[in-house]
């Protein structure tokens, strides 16, 4: 039972959607091409996704889009659906997609970049590929970062000054103006 165990192990992972190239044109020949995004999910816990901005008229979109998946555990795959966006009262449209299973995970450890063939969608044979980096976010790492960006007191300490050196320099500047005149 040591395999259970290790399941339980939760990672965050990073997610790059680079781009898809020869992607089935959805929006017919007359209305432009399709606009298309990507969405990341686990299908085994489906609210856990993120969805790439909509690169529209482009077959071959670079998206370049980093979202984090929360949660990711051993023996979960990961599902790459590309829909062609449209306006409303017309639903998007399912162009093709593709799923990392979980031994694809295992095989590559330490992340992987793939050139993914995507399948099924309203596209019959022109499907195109999706290309994916994936990366396991270290915890640690990212708390660090986060507190080193925000900064500790110099916020707080411009906070309590403003008082005085305004009214200095308020005078300073109109004490200056005066003598020019």
């Amino acid at each position: 039972g040591g395999a259970m165990g290790m399941a339980a192990v939760e990672q965050t992972l990073l997610v790059t959607v680079l781009n898809a190239r020869g992607l089935y044109n959805a929006d017919g020949f007359l209305a432009g091409k399709s606009d298309p995004y990507c969405i990341c999910l686990i299908p085994e816990k489906p609210e856990v996704k993120f969805q790439t901005p909509v690169i529209a008229n482009c077959l071959d979109p670079e998206w370049n889009h980093t979202g984090r998946i929360e949660g990711f555990q051993a023996g979960d795959s990961l599902e790459f659906q590309v829909w062609d966006s449209d306006t409303f009262p017309k639903p998007d449209q399912l162009l093709g997609k593709c799923l990392l299973t979980s031994e694809d995970f295992a095989a590559h450890p330490d992340g992987l970049n793939a050139v993914l063939q995507l399948t099924g969608g309203k596209s019959g044979d022109e499907h195109g590929t999706l290309e994916i980096c994936i990366q396991a976010a270290s915890g640690t790492s990212a708390n660090v970062m986060v507190m080193s960006s925000t900064g500790p007191a110099p916020g707080t300490a411009v906070m309590t000054a403003p008082t005085t050196t305004y009214s200095r320099s308020e005078e300073r500047r109109v004490g200056k103006e005066c003598r020019s005149r």
